[in-house]
This record gives structure tokens, C-alpha cells and sequence, in this order.
């Protein structure tokens, strides 16, 4: 299978200072997207999308997932994945949310885990590292 890999590559994006994670602007923009291709050169599936989160899902909107990894922490970038992901999870696939178990994330990656699947079928599972995953039970 290929690995798709979506970041911005240069950091938080512009808004992040107003996120109530209480991120800036430019945090996490010590990795180049020459750096993490140079790190991962020797591992041939792998696909990069930069850019900014949804703009970045656009080269994949009819591709379906089994497994997705979300760690963005801002509240409006994991809605989105949400969002779009959801719906591109395969039966028995799995989502696994980064920093929901955090406080600095409650009213963030956590609110926005929460809301989007307030009205769904699926049970969140927390993790005692921070994380929580939630796997889906059929099509939507």
C-alpha cells in the first residue's frame, strides 16, 4: 500500500496563534520537505502532499483509506480530517487521533474529535499515551 504523507513541510499555518491549543505561527517548521524526502529516500511508496490542510487533500479525493494517522493539533485541521477522511475509511479501518488525551488539546484536537462524531455510530477509544482511535464500522 502507499503512505501519504500531507503537512505544510514548513510549519503551522497562519492562523495557529488564535487556535485555543495555544500553538504560533511557524511552530514545527524545523523539517523541509527535502529534509523528511532525504530521511525517507529508501522507502519508494511513499507519496508527499504539501501544503495546508484540506487544499492538500484535493490529488486524492477518490482514494479510500484502511488506516489514517492524525496528528495536526489545531482544531479546525483535525475537523477537516475528519471531515474528509471519514468517509474515505474502508470498513474495519482505523483512525487514530495524536494529542486528544492532552489538556493544552482539550478545546482543540479533542473538541473537534468529539464533535464530528457526536451523531456517529463509531466508539472513540482512548489511549493512555494521548491518543485515541476510532475504527469504522460500514460504509457511510
Amino acid at each position: 500500500k502507499e503512505l501519504h504523507l500531507f503537512d505544510t513541510f514548513a510549519g503551522m499555518r497562519e492562523n495557529a496563534d488564535q487556535d485555543p491549543s495555544g500553538h504560533s505561527n511557524q511552530d514545527f517548521g524545523d523539517a523541509s520537505l527535502d529534509e523528511v524526502k532525504e530521511f525517507l529516500c529508501d522507502y519508494s511508496f511513499i507519496r508527499f502532499f504539501p501544503g495546508d490542510i484540506p487544499t492538500s487533500f484535493d490529488a486524492v479525493q477518490s482514494e479510500l483509506y484502511c488506516f489514517v494517522h492524525i496528528d495536526v493539533d489545531l482544531y479546525a485541521s483535525v475537523k477537516n480530517c475528519c471531515e474528509f477522511f471519514y468517509d474515505r475509511i474502508v470498513p474495519g479501518g482505523v483512525m487514530v487521533f495524536d494529542d486528544y488525551g492532552f489538556e493544552r488539546y482539550v478545546d482543540a484536537a479533542k473538541k473537534a474529535v468529539d464533535e464530528f462524531f457526536e451523531d456517529k455510530k463509531e466508539a472513540i477509544f482512548t489511549l493512555r499515551n494521548g491518543q485515541c482511535f476510532v475504527i469504522k464500522l460500514s460504509e457511510s
